[in-house]
């Protein structure tokens, strides 16, 4: 009910208007009530939960990290695989045309 009174997007400045300026006062009458142990409460919260955000970022982002590192382990020891066993009948050949023979009979 209260926001439905607010002002239309493009109209006069929110903060301006009355039931802004009534929520306003109420937040800061509950702010006030036990001398501010509220707010200290609400940054306290508030700081918790940006932490454990923030610890949650950490923790996925060196997931991340590690993962990058198993998978370029992974690529370099496949790569060096695949180049062994597409080399591994070629191995005897030290000659470039013997070599050449030995490719173009193996297509």
């Amino acid at each position: 009910e209260v926001f439905q009174a607010l002002p239309a997007v493009g109209g006069p400045v929110a903060s301006s208007h009355g039931v802004m300026q009534e929520l306003s006062i109420a937040d800061r009458n509950i702010i006030c009530s036990r001398e501010g142990e509220e707010l200290a409460e609400l940054l306290c919260w508030t700081k918790g939960f940006i932490d454990s955000g923030m610890d949650r970022v950490r923790g996925a982002i060196g997931k991340v990290q590690e993962r990058s590192v198993r998978c370029k382990d992974l690529h370099t020891r496949l790569v060096g695989t695949l180049r062994e066993a597409t080399m591994a009948p070629y191995q005897g050949n030290q000659e470039p045309k013997k070599l050449l023979r030995s490719v173009m009979a193996g297509l």
